[in-house]
This record gives C-alpha cells, sequence and structure tokens, in this order.
C-alpha cells in the first residue's frame, strides 16, 4: 500500500473560509502566506554568542532546541496581512534537569511576552493546545482570536 500526506490548509484570518490543498506546509500555494513565529531564526547556528563585558560564551542549543514551541499561522491571498501588527515570534532553550523545556514568545506588538512550557495542554476549552501559541493566541484582540476556534464554532452551529 502507498499512502500520500496532504494537508487542507485553512485561512487564519478572521472568518475567512478560503481553503487550499498543499503537499507541504512549507509550499502552501500561490498568494498563500505562512506566518512562522520561528521565521526569525531561519539563520541561526550553533556556536558563540555575546555575553557580559565584551566576551563570548558558548550557545549549547541545537536547532532542535531554538525551533522548538514553533508554530505558524496561514493566510490566503485576499489576507496576506491581517497579522502584520501581531507577528509572532518563539525560540526555545535546552532542557533543563527535569527534562522540561521552556520557550521565549514575543509578538511584533507592544506585548511583553511570556516564558512558557514547551508542550500540548489536554483539554477542550477555548484558544490552540499547543501551550507557546496559545500564549501568543491569548493576548490577541478578540477578532484575530477566531481562528483558533473556528472548528468548535462549525461544530455548535
Amino acid at each position: 500500500m502507498t499512502t500520500q500526506t496532504i494537508y487542507r490548509v485553512l485561512c487564519d484570518a478572521p472568518h475567512c473560509s478560503a481553503t487550499t490543498v498543499a503537499e507541504k506546509l512549507t509550499e502552501i500555494g500561490d498568494g498563500w502566506v505562512r506566518v512562522s513565529s520561528t521565521a526569525h531564526l531561519a539563520d541561526w547556528r550553533p556556536g558563540r554568542v555575546p555575553a557580559a563585558r565584551g566576551r563570548t560564551r558558548e550557545d549549547r542549543r541545537t536547532v532542535f532546541d531554538v525551533d522548538a514551541g514553533g508554530f505558524s499561522i496561514h493566510l490566503c491571498q485576499e489576507h496576506p496581512d491581517v497579522f502584520d501588527g501581531h507577528r509572532p515570534t518563539s525560540e526555545g532553550t535546552t532542557a533543563d534537569r527535569n527534562g522540561n523545556r521552556y520557550v521565549t514568545v514575543r509578538c511584533s506588538c507592544e506585548w511583553g511576552g511570556a516564558r512558557v512550557m514547551h508542550g500540548t495542554l489536554i483539554r477542550n476549552g477555548p484558544g490552540p493546545n499547543r501551550i507557546p501559541e496559545r500564549a501568543w493566541w491569548l493576548h490577541l484582540p478578540a477578532d484575530l482570536q477566531w481562528y483558533a476556534d473556528r472548528e468548535r464554532a462549525a461544530v455548535s452551529a
């Protein structure tokens, strides 16, 4: 048997019902925009980083560590700039002694950000289940929060 993964990508703009089909989430089609919380880390590489008083220190994180907690939103050609005032950024850390990994989540607006555990909530309430995305989502204006609950709204209607 041969299988192939195909993604149905939904536009995350408020109350937009546009969809597209993609074989890879990084290649979603003409006119569509993928806003990644880890886009600012595209050129990041392990190595030495600046420290106090002009010194440098070894950055022990791997690419896996830094990308931990990353998430994306997708926008159709009609709404490419809906989240321009609220572009998410996230950056993970190495695991601590207990195996916990933390993610710093920020936004392009004036929101101060949060340091949260990398993980998934097991619950049935509103909002994203992944903790880093949920931290960013909670600070959004109500009209931009819509995307996370659209499936629940469709089921309850």
